[in-house]
């Protein structure tokens, strides 16, 4: 189901909603996991169809905010992204930077995209977290 530009900040509450019914599972999934997971959730897609070859259009931006959160919030190259995605890397480099546009472009969509971002300092408070439940 598309998310029409029109429909964004109230999408954007729900999708918090959603997000913040899985927090809690969070540090047992690994990281890259967690991403794909929040980008399925916000684009109400699954995981097989954010791997498919599809090129539909809400899939793709899906994929490409995807391909984006991966390179800002993990220390993955161009290249290692591309093979956990089934793509070349420049198919990924190409992907990023249309998403730095629309950023630019759309302050809506930045937003957006901001919310699935996942804090450097929250993940290390909930690996920390992750530690205790271990211990303990």
């Amino acid at each position: 189901m598309a998310v029409g530009a029109g429909d964004l900040p109230s999408q954007l509450r729900i999708w918090a909603w959603e997000l913040l019914k899985y927090a809690d599972q969070l540090e047992e999934i690994p990281y890259e996991d967690q991403l794909m997971n929040r980008v399925c959730a916000a684009y109400h897609v699954k995981r097989e169809q954010l791997l498919s070859p599809s090129r539909i259009q809400p899939l793709a931006t899906a994929r490409q905010v995807w391909m984006y959160l991966l390179r800002k919030e993990t220390r993955l190259s161009y290249p290692a992204i591309g093979k956990l995605m089934q793509r070349e890397h420049a198919t990924v480099m190409s992907g990023v930077r249309k998403v730095e546009r629309q950023m630019l472009e759309q302050p809506l969509f930045a937003r957006m995209v901001e919310t699935l971002r996942i804090s450097e300092g929250r993940q290390q408070e909930r690996a920390a977290l992750a530690v205790e439940r271990k211990r303990g």
